[in-house]
């Protein structure tokens, strides 16, 4: 268990979580050859096939001058290659077969009754009769001691299934048998004259087993019918036939038009330049690698000088990575679909992407990732200008309606519109092609928009979930008052609570003064105490009776080391937590470098009575260990956890006093360089100052001394 637990961390503190250049560049190159690997399926391994029938959204050139066969014409010339056709052999080859048998059925019946064989009165036999009697000089007399075996290997020549069907047969008077017999031919020549397939000969001769011959016995011909109506073949085409279909197309000559139905014609023109198609594609994914290395520079320079949280953060830039990887293969899919005019959807991916980003991440950072799938979709998929253009729009729509902390209706609003949008370019794209009206383009269009804002706004949580960075959504459950941790900062720590609650204030109002992220600021300001949950006891505003300080009889360097660990605590309580990582410099910024100067004066004053017993304090162990505030948001919480501290325990209520304060308190972190890497100007101070002037003044402001009604004046209404 211990193990996988080291390992857990490794992997999260190392491979994801790792902030070197070395992981930032494992990440991209990982990308860019997924990203390569996908476009190279697409391209080259599963190419989309061109269907007859299909609309493809590019024209095709002809790479050189070839030849090929048209098998249209060819089909013309020499008609269908394949048909059906009456044979009359067949119906000869079946009545004699069927004469053949009843010669030997007649002699197999003479040999089963020798007795009735005799001649009738015209001196003939009843099979005479019929042209079709028993052949002259025949022995009726003969015997066969295997009857049996005879009747089988009958009807196993004659194809007869059912040997009890011979037996049937034999088992007749003569009359009848004759009778029975004749009408069989009747019956088997005038099916024979018609059309009989291969399919129509299953349907007239399932079922003939030997109940129905025994009350039908003249059904017996079933078993002789055959098929007459079959397919045949024509000879081979002569040279001369293939040279008449034979058409020459020269190098640059236009294939198929963007927007034209592909034709059996066009179909063969493309097979036969295949391996040159291939080509193209092959130069086509070079392209695509090269511009893909160029969207990541581009990102790598935003990043590195416009949003370092996001840069410095290897599991961020994953979720990205990630995210980019899912739509690409999402606009890949809705591209390769087999219906027509759907490629007009693929800006869903697109537009989808960038409003995740929007919301989640960075505005601009959407703007060169929706760019960037746009452009590699419609190299993909090869389209023309006027689709990129078409694409691109919805990619960079989002950025401009959109942002972190958009209300419900302007998302609504965003999916109508976007929709509205894709449906006007489809109109402007068809406008200057070769493509007729083709009315179902405009309901793809305009649900491609609405889609993918609505699949954006579904997928955000989901998003949310595994993404450290904080959108206003996460920060707005993270300020809920029935969070675990506030919850614990509340019950365990209600003085530290009270005082975060007001300095969160502070915090919030001074940061919209000076145009900071507020909000940000103000969920920060709530946590930034949490670790005074672990030793609440040993601060002072929740020491209720300062008769019982526990800090007395403590060495002042311990008492110190107490105080400092609350930044420790903190840090460790919010990773358990698992808060995002943009509120951990709150908890670290919030006290800087300060020197913990009350504990510190008094192990100073320890080493001046006796200093054998007490050494000089070492200033080192007296300090926080910082750093000092690395953002606008993080000054501002330092300067307000100090003056609502201060004020606070002065119990001051006079605006000029509670004024003096807060400008000592500023003029102190700028002496004491607390605020040199904060990024706050004279006049973000100026507006702090009278931020938290107004605030603290209302705060502490007296009420009005109320006379002291007697008891008995008072009345209830």
């Amino acid at each position: 268990m211990a193990i996988k637990n080291k390992l857990g961390s490794w992997i999260r503190n190392e491979v994801i979580g790792g902030t070197t250049i070395a992981h930032r560049l494992v990440v991209a190159a990982l990308f860019y050859l997924f990203v390569m690997g996908i476009m190279y399926l697409h391209l080259i391994v599963f190419p989309k096939p061109v269907l007859v029938g299909s609309v493809l959204p590019y024209t095709i050139y002809a790479p050189l001058e070839f030849s090929y066969t048209d098998t249209t014409l060819l089909g013309e010339i020499q008609g269908d290659m394949q048909g059906s056709a009456m044979y009359p052999e067949v119906r000869e080859n079946v009545l004699a077969k069927y004469d053949n048998f009843v010669v030997e059925l007649w002699e197999l019946y003479s040999i089963v009754h020798p007795e009735t064989m005799g001649a009738g009165e015209d001196g003939g036999s009843p099979a005479d009769s019929a042209g079709e009697g028993m052949p002259a000089g025949s022995d009726t007399t003969e015997t066969q001691p295997n009857i049996d075996l005879q009747i089988s290997s009958l009807a196993r020549k004659y194809e007869i299934t059912d040997p009890k069907v011979v037996e049937l047969l034999l088992s007749q008077e003569r009359e009848t048998l004759n009778g029975n017999l004749v009408f069989a031919r009747e019956l088997l020549d005038t099916r024979m004259k018609e059309e009989i397939t291969p399919t129509k000969l299953r349907t007239l001769t399932q079922g003939v087993v030997s109940s129905m011959i025994g009350t039908s016995p003249q059904e017996v011909y079933n078993y002789f019918l055959r098929a007459n109506f079959l397919p045949y073949e024509r000879e081979p085409l002569s040279t001369e036939d293939r040279e008449m279909a034979m058409k020459t197309i020269h190098k640059g000559s236009v294939i198929v038009a963007e927007g034209q139905v592909v034709t059996q014609d066009i179909k063969d023109q493309l097979d036969t330049i295949k391996s040159h198609l291939v080509e193209q594609r092959l130069r086509t994914l070079a392209g695509i690698g090269l511009f893909l290395l160029i969207g990541l520079l581009i990102w790598h320079a935003y990043l590195s000088r416009q949003n370092m949280q996001i840069y410095a953060d290897t599991s961020v830039l994953i979720q990205i990575a990630g995210l980019f990887v899912i739509f690409l293969l999402i606009g890949l899919v809705i591209g390769r679909l087999p219906f027509n005019y759907f490629y007009y959807g693929v800006t869903f991916a697109a537009s989808a992407l960038a409003a995740v980003i929007v919301m989640a991440f960075d505005n601009h950072l959407s703007v060169y990732l929706g760019i960037v799938m746009a452009a590699l979709l419609s190299m993909g998929l090869n389209f023309e200008g006027n689709l990129l253009l078409y694409t691109l729009c919805g990619s960079i729509l989002p950025s401009v309606v959109l942002s972190a902390d958009c209300k419900r209706q302007t998302q609504v609003a965003f999916a109508f519109l976007l929709g509205i949008l894709n449906a006007l370019l489809a109109l402007l794209v068809i406008a200057i092609t070769v493509e007729t009206q083709q009315w179902p383009i405009y309901p793809i269009a305009f649900l491609s928009g609405v889609l993918a804002a609505f699949f954006a706004f579904g997928l955000l949580p989901l998003v949310e979930l595994f993404n450290s960075q904080v959108t206003p959504t996460k920060l707005f459950e993270l300020a809920n008052q029935e969070n675990e941790l506030l919850k614990r900062l509340k019950h365990e720590a209600p003085g530290t609570w009270m005082h975060s609650q007001m300095v969160a204030e502070l915090t919030e109002e001074a940061c919209k003064a000076i145009g900071a992220d507020d909000l940000l600021a103000k969920v920060g300001a709530l946590y930034h105490d949490i670790g005074k949950t672990k030793r609440s006891g040993f601060f002072a505003e929740n020491i209720t009776d300062l008769t019982k300080n526990p800090h007395e009889g403590l060495p002042a360097e311990t008492s110190a080391r107490i105080i400092k660990d609350h930044v420790t605590d903190g840090l460790a309580l919010a990773e358990d937590a698992r808060l995002p990582g943009r509120l951990l410099p709150f908890i670290r910024e919030h006290h800087g470098t300060y020197l913990i100067r009350y504990f510190y004066d008094k192990a100073q004053k320890a080493h001046e009575q006796d200093p054998e017993k007490f050494p000089e304090p070492d200033e080192r162990k007296f300090r926080y260990d910082g750093p000092v505030p690395q953002s606008r948001e993080s000054g501002v919480l330092m300067l307000a956890d100090v003056t609502e501290a201060v004020i606070r325990a002065r119990g001051t209520h006079e605006i000029e006093e509670v004024t003096a304060i807060i400008n000592s308190v500023i003029t102190q972190k700028i002496e004491e360089k607390q605020l040199v890497d904060s990024g706050l100007t004279l006049g973000d101070l100026e507006k702090i100052r009278e931020i938290f002037v107004a605030l603290m003044s209302a705060q502490r402001h007296q009420r009005v001394s109320y006379p002291e009604y007697e008891r008995n004046k008072v009345s209830f209404h």
